[in-house]
């Protein structure tokens, strides 16, 4: 589904988009190291399904066919019928810096070519569908004495092809196939940053569907409000969790009959979405053990809401408000609360990120300018005072030091790690390793060193 392009919903994607780039970038550098990484291969799916799904919101049409086919690639690696070895990454890195090219100039990116990437990336698919036709072991016929490579001279071919020998090749394909089997497919913190983001976005769920109920024809609510369900049931529909995926997938489609102006989400309509809302706030608490809960019963009722034909009366005019640029602040973790291995045990870390409008930010750092200059004030005042009030030492003491502890806790969320400037470093050292045909090892220090947001982006350009 197609929407109107809104200026701060596109500024919002590109946001999102350009966080999730260096993430794929890292993950397929150490991936270069790590091909049978189920964590790796699960995050770089997870964040190039998060960029293709925003493209195909706002019909940003190339992004959304290179993400698309990148996506088949990580999904055959991840099916064990693929292992990615340099001359994969190589592909998969080229078609990464296309893709950085469109989301920095989005306006245009459909008329970016991706003929080049796309058919370089589909034939690796292409060789991955073959392969699996030869490197899988007949367990129908045990009398036929079928191994697990039926043709030898092809399955030599085309793990040659790849890049691999077919120890290796068949070491992961039997490897892939009992990790399938005991159910260890998905990793603990895949799940948990689901969750996170999942609550996150049932947050403002909620929010939208109270807006709508006052101002059903708001679309920029609705936009939103559709794209933190699409959000929710593209994770779920990732990790398996079918109940919250299904119940997404219907809120998805009366919400795409409001978006065409086919349906006006009327208090009715609105009281079986917050129903709604509330059974995905269940399944997403219960997501590890959701047998007890019954959605089929409100499936059905919200699937008779999308029944109703197009409105016979003149369509409602759609609103238009701006929607504010966001940022996250992630608290600091506290290393005595891990509980390694447990995902209830981790369940508190879940809610240790919030989203700040960068606006507000801003306006609490002046604030607290502001508060140390009153503070120096009331000092130069009350100095001839302190030997002639009994304890006002103490107080004007207490006032200084919390006004100081405040200051800084608020400037540090300005503060990102020196480190980000050199995630750009690996990449350059691996071109500069198949130039120069050495091999090469990156050392980096203080990457934990923190400065301002606005100093670390003005040394990224010419440091890299």
């Amino acid at each position: 589904m197609i929407v109107e392009r809104s200026d701060d919903l596109i500024n919002t994607f590109i946001e999102e988009a350009r966080e999730h780039l260096p993430i794929i970038e890292a993950g397929l550098l150490a991936l270069e190291h790590k091909p049978d990484d189920h964590a790796l291969l699960n995050e770089l799916f997870r964040s190039v399904h998060t960029i293709k799904g925003g493209a195909g919101f706002f019909g940003l049409g190339n992004i959304g066919l290179l993400t698309h086919s990148m996506e088949n690639v990580f999904s055959q690696a991840r099916d064990g019928k693929l292992l990615l070895s340099h001359v994969q990454i190589d592909v998969l890195l080229a078609s990464l810096d296309r893709l950085v090219q469109m989301i920095d100039d989005s306006a245009n990116s459909n008329n970016i070519a991706v003929d080049v990437p796309c058919q370089q990336l589909n034939a690796l698919v292409d060789s991955a569908n073959q392969a699996s036709t030869v490197l899988v072991q007949d367990t129908q016929d045990d009398d036929d004495g079928i191994t697990l490579f039926e043709n030898n001279h092809q399955a030599e071919r085309i793990a040659i092809n790849q890049g691999h020998d077919l120890e290796t090749l068949e070491q992961y394909s039997l490897e892939q196939q009992a990790a399938d089997e005991t159910g260890e497919y998905y990793q603990d913190d895949l799940v948990i940053s689901f969750i996170e983001e999942a609550r996150d976005c049932a947050a403002r769920i909620e929010s939208c569907l109270l807006t709508l109920e006052d101002n059903p024809c708001d679309i920029q609510t609705i936009n939103e409000l559709f794209r933190h369900v699409h959000t929710i049931k593209g994770g779920a529909g990732f990790l398996r969790l079918q109940k919250i995926a299904h119940l997404t997938h219907i809120i998805e489609d009366i919400l795409s009959l409001a978006k065409n102006a086919n349906l006006i989400l009327e208090k009715h309509y609105i009281d079986t979405l917050l129903e709604a809302y509330d059974v995905l706030i269940q399944l997403i608490a219960q997501y590890n053990d959701d047998a007890a809960i019954d959605i089929h019963p409100l499936c059905q009722r919200l699937l008779a809401l999308t029944q109703a034909g197009p409105l016979e009366h003149d369509e409602p005019v759609l609103e238009e408000r701006p929607a504010p640029a966001a940022i996250v602040i992630t608290a600091p973790e506290d290393p005595g609360n891990e509980h390694d291995g447990a995902l209830l045990g981790r369940h508190n870390e879940t809610e240790e990120s919030i989203r700040v409008h960068v606006k507000r930010l801003n306006k609490l750092i002046d604030l607290a300018g502001e508060l140390v200059l009153v503070r120096n004030q009331i000092f130069r005042v009350c100095e001839p005072l302190i030997s002639q009030t009994n304890g006002l030492k103490v107080v004007l003491h207490n006032f200084n030091r919390i006004t100081s502890e405040m200051q800084e806790e608020i400037m540090s969320t300005r503060m990102q790690p020196v480190g980000v400037i050199f995630n750009r470093f690996p990449r350059l050292i691996r071109q500069l390793e198949n130039d120069l045909h050495k091999q090469l090892e990156l050392v980096t220090e203080g990457a934990d060193v923190e400065l301002d947001k606005t100093i670390i982006e003005s040394l990224t350009d010419p440091v890299t």
